[in-house]
Order: C-alpha cells, then structure tokens, then sequence
C-alpha cells in the first residue's frame, strides 16, 4: 500500500492520511498498513506486530472502542463505504 498524499481545495492543506487494511475479528488485526499509519502511531511495523499481535484494539482509546468495533462490524455489512473517526493510544502516550 502506498503512501497517499490527499489534495484538497479551498483552505486546507495537503493532508497524509494512515490507511490501513483490517481483518474484522476480535482483535481488528491490522494486515497491511502504510508508513504514515505507523508514524501516526509512532510505532514501527515490527513492534505492533509484536506489542500489539497487529491489534488495533489494543491501541485504541478506551472510550472509542465500543464506537469503532459497532461501526465495523455491524454497519459494514449494510454499507459499502464507511466512514470512521477514533482515537489511537500512541507510544508515547498521548492520542492521535
């Protein structure tokens, strides 16, 4: 997956955008994500492999888990795009 630079008109920016490719089971596990993703993050490929197992349940802020495990797994079967807004924990500990 490549990195996608997103351009937009009127007053905003250029915008980097993290995508990621998730397997919906009980650990949302990430299969493929871009290098904007992991900086976003803060962690490389290989430690949320290996912190995580590539959950993105693990990193994701407390109280936005309910929101995002709903949205992914009950209204993706009724839509065909979605989409979602939540928070990731960081390795440094603050949210993104």
């Amino acid at each position: 997956m490549d990195e996608c630079l997103v351009k937009m008109d009127g007053d905003c920016k250029d915008v980097l955008i993290g995508l990621i490719n998730i397997e919906l089971n009980d650990n949302l596990t990430v299969i493929k994500a871009n290098s904007i993703y992991y900086n976003l993050v803060g962690y490389t490929q290989d430690e949320f492999k290996d912190d995580f197992n590539s959950s993105l349940l693990k990193i994701t802020y407390y109280k936005d888990k309910d929101k995002l495990v709903h949205k992914l797994l009950y209204n993706s079967k009724e839509e065909s795009y979605i989409n979602i807004e939540f928070r990731v924990v960081k390795k440094n500990g603050d949210l993104a």
